[in-house]
């Protein structure tokens, strides 16, 4: 049986960004996270980490303690023996894996996704590691400590739902329902496929560079870039037309005429 927390983030353009903890059988955890359709798992310990700069007994302090209305932390119910245990193995991994600092977080992360990150090829894996947790991680929050105490809050659900202390969330509750209206749905498809556009833009462009000789002038660029710009945003809106039709139809964005 698969044992995960969920949570979704939403940006301000409603576009959204699932992260999820699953549960080991050694008693820690992986983040998983969607870039390009394909799910990632972090091992979480790297991650906390990553976001600020902590020690391995702050960590154990904040898994093993809950926080009260004035922010102080205190033993409670999810200080049990088998919490610590778990605390002790997300530690062990990064111990592990030779990972005690920020910086060296920060770089096992950009070092892993520099090939998935456009536009940062040629970036330190720092800034690559940096990018990864502003853009996937957590991304309705802009400062990485409260990201940072999010993701503790929700490895202590994660551990009190293993340990049975806690019951698990009903999916079908109105607290865990999203609503968005027809024009949300389609900013965010349009939002995807205008930088699917730019991004083959970039390519092509990036190819008609090494193609020619040093003398490339971008001046006689122009007409190309624009012309297959022009072809693939033309593409580009034909692909929305033909596979959301129905939808636009039943949504009033489409409107037929006998005249």
């Amino acid at each position: 049986m698969i044992i995960f927390s969920a949570c979704r983030c939403v940006r301000e353009d409603l576009s959204a960004v699932s992260i999820k903890l699953y549960y080991l059988q050694n008693g820690s955890a992986r983040l998983g996270f969607w870039i390009r359709g394909r799910e990632y798992l972090l091992p979480v310990g790297i991650v906390l980490k990553a976001l600020v700069d902590t020690n391995d007994r702050e960590i154990s302090v904040c898994l093993t303690s809950y926080y009260k209305a004035e922010y102080q932390g205190e033993r409670g119910a999810v200080a049990t023996q088998r919490v610590g245990d778990k605390a002790t193995s997300i530690l062990d991994e990064m111990r592990a894996l030779s990972l005690f600092t920020r910086n060296e977080c920060l770089h096992h992360i950009g070092s892993s996704f520099q090939p998935v990150m456009d536009g940062l090829e040629t970036e330190s894996c720092s800034v690559v590691g940096e990018a990864v947790l502003r853009d996937y991680i957590f991304v309705h929050l802009s400062s990485n400590h409260d990201k940072f105490n999010l993701l503790i809050f929700m490895l202590q659900k994660l551990f009190a739902l293993v340990d049975k202390t806690a019951a698990p969330d009903n999916p079908d509750a109105l607290v865990n329902q999203e609503v968005l209206q027809p024009g949300h749905l389609i900013t965010i498809y349009l939002k995807e496929k205008l930088q699917e556009w730019l991004l083959k833009c970039k390519r092509q462009l990036q190819e008609e560079m090494t193609k020619t000789n040093k003398n490339f002038d971008i001046g006689k660029c122009n007409i190309l870039i624009q012309s297959d710009s022009y072809i693939l945003l033309v593409s580009s809106f034909s692909f929305i037309t033909l596979e959301t039709y129905d939808f636009l139809s039943m949504t009033n964005f489409v409107t037929s005429s006998n005249t």
